[in-house]
């Protein structure tokens, strides 16, 4: 599977699932866009990925005006890794 034309936008991709996720598209071509919480590691890990194929967007993925300031670009396609610790009452 190629993606060398490929931007992916990753939630939860300072650690974990994420992060592999990341890892792996930046190793088949594709550029990344790392969104995860201000306080995460993100730019470290966008930075040890490969600074040119990978960024880091601070961004709470419970906040959709939160994540459309901090990622204007135009991606290709998209991973969801993020956990959200929402609970809903009835």
């Amino acid at each position: 599977m190629a993606l060398a034309s490929r931007v992916a936008l990753i939630t939860g991709a300072a650690s974990g699932l994420g992060l592999a996720v990341a890892a792996r598209f930046v190793r088949l071509g594709a550029r990344v866009v790392l969104v995860d919480l201000p306080t995460s590691a993100g730019a470290k890990a966008a930075q040890e990925l490969h600074a040119e194929n990978a960024a880091f967007a601070a961004a709470d993925v419970t906040n959709e005006a939160e994540v459309r300031r901090s990622c204007s670009c135009s991606c290709s396609c998209s991973c969801s890794s993020a956990a959200t610790n929402e609970a809903t009452t009835e």
